[in-house]
Order: structure tokens, then sequence, then C-alpha cells
């Protein structure tokens, strides 16, 4: 509904704009909505929840609404911007998966992405009242990282878990097209991609007796990425 409702917007600015593209050059700030899709991986590098198979990777994902602000500066030379822009994207998304054991179904990894911020450098050209860029600079992520495993009776096992909620740095990349309305408004919509790299967990930390020898401390490496379609309003102060 929102997504049909800024199209129209749109298409009104755009019959309603002049034809001669306005000066978008200085300080802006705007609101965005959008799509998210967090995309994970966990990888268990002992075998240890699925046993026998070291090196086990499971991929899961989910998407839904994004919500956001961004604030920048543009600095126009001829046709050509170069700008700096930081924002920040709030979301609730939640990806889970029981496949980390496959064969057992007992434990269950998930991935919660809470919050974005990117700080990013833009190069665009205007083309009457359009302006295309490409961007990439860097982000930081915070998410909510679980292993929950579950013993026989349903019991949580809390030595063959782990839970961390932290941030994680990694860069972004992206590109996008504004459309400037009677010089103080521009319409934006934009697609970026995100990778914040790996981040490690460790189990079995009081190396317990388990399939009749001693495991040690057993590595898990969880991967975060995040893909993002936004539109948005900027006000160009």
């Amino acid at each position: 509904m929102w997504a049909r409702s800024l199209v129209i917007a749109a298409v009104f600015a755009a019959n309603h704009a002049p034809a001669f593209a306005q000066n978008a050059t200085g300080l802006y700030a705007g609101l965005f909505i959008g799509e998210g899709l967090t995309d994970n991986t966990v990888v268990d590098h002992s075998g240890f929840s699925y046993t026998g198979f070291p090196g086990h990777e499971v991929d899961y994902r989910d998407n839904g609404t994004t919500y956001g602000f961004a604030v920048g500066y543009n600095q126009r030379r001829g046709r050509w911007y170069l700008g700096l822009e930081l924002d920040a994207t709030a979301s609730r998304l939640e990806a889970n998966s029981l496949q980390i054991d496959p064969v057992g179904l007992d434990e269950e990894i998930s991935t919660r992405a809470k919050l974005l911020s990117t700080l990013q450098l833009q190069i665009g050209r205007q083309t009457g009242a359009w302006l295309g860029y490409a961007s990439a600079g860097y982000a930081a992520g915070w998410f909510e990282n679980e292993l929950y495993d579950l013993d026989t009776g349903n019991v949580y096992d809390p030595d063959d878990s782990y839970f961390e909620d932290g941030s994680d740095d990694g860069w972004v990349v992206g590109v996008g097209a504004a459309y400037t309305i009677q010089d103080r408004w521009q319409l934006r919509a934009d697609a970026r991609y995100v990778d914040l790299g790996s981040r490690a967990h460790y189990v079995n930390r009081t190396n317990l007796v388990s399939r009749g020898a001693l495991l040690g401390i057993r590595k898990y490496d969880s991967e975060n990425r995040f893909s993002q379609l936004r539109i948005g309003a900027l006000y160009l102060f």
C-alpha cells in the first residue's frame, strides 16, 4: 500500500515539476521506508551439531519492512555531484532454522536484525530533474545471533548454546535515483547491499564428556548480510 502511494506521488510530481532541474547541492535530510532482507549463514566447523559433518553450513533468511532516516551533503560540479551521507535503518527481521542439526531437529539458530547504520560516499550525475548515483562506504550492524539447544525432555542446555547481542563492521554498496521537486524536495529510490563479515561463537565451554569422549570447546561462525530496497523523501536545506 505504501509503495503504491509513493508511486502515485512520484507520478504527480513528475507531471507538475519544472522541466529544468533544480539545484540539489547542500545539506539535506529525509525519511525512508523499504523492504529489507537479512541473509545469514552459520558454519559448524567441527560438526558438533551435525555429528560427522565438520564444516556444515546452513543458510537462512527473512524479509520485511524497514524504516530509517538519512542526513547528507551534496557538492555540485557541473552536472556531477559528490556527496557524503549518514543513515540509520531499524527493523524487526528475524530469520531462523532447525537445519543446523537436520537429524535431531532439536537445535535452532536465529538472527535478529535490529539496527543498521552506514556512512557512504556518493557520486552522481544530473539529467534534467533526475539525479542518478552510486555509493559505497562503511557499515555497522546490530544483530542478535543465537544457537538454542534442547536436550532430552526439551530441557535447555546453556553449555551447548550461545547468544550474542552486538555490533559488527562491514561495507555497503548501492545505486539509486532522485527526482527534485520545486527546489526543496526530492523523491528517492535506491537499492543497497551490506556485508558485515563473520563473528565467532563457542559452545561446550566446560568440556563436558559427551558421546564417550572428552570434547573441547567447539566453534561456530555466523555471517550476516543485508539487502534493502528503499523509497523516501528528502528536504534540501
